[in-house]
């Protein structure tokens, strides 16, 4: 199993287009680990759209320098 790790912080115009980069490669073994850094873009609701099976997505409490 391969395991992918993207940290986040406000970056909704962006993390979409990283996730479906990773859910699109040819090896179907992976868990996506995604930590959101407590966006303040709405990134924190496009993430809950992919919480699942493989793709698991955490969100720090308060933001961390």
């Amino acid at each position: 199993m391969i395991s992918v790790c993207i940290p986040t912080y406000n970056n909704k115009k962006t993390i979409e287009r990283a996730i479906d980069s990773v859910i699109e490669q040819n090896c179907k073994n992976f868990e996506l680990i995604i930590s959101d850094n407590n966006s303040n873009d709405g990134t924190d609701r496009l993430l809950k759209r992919y919480n699942g099976k493989r793709i698991n997505v955490s969100r720090n409490s308060s933001t961390v320098d």
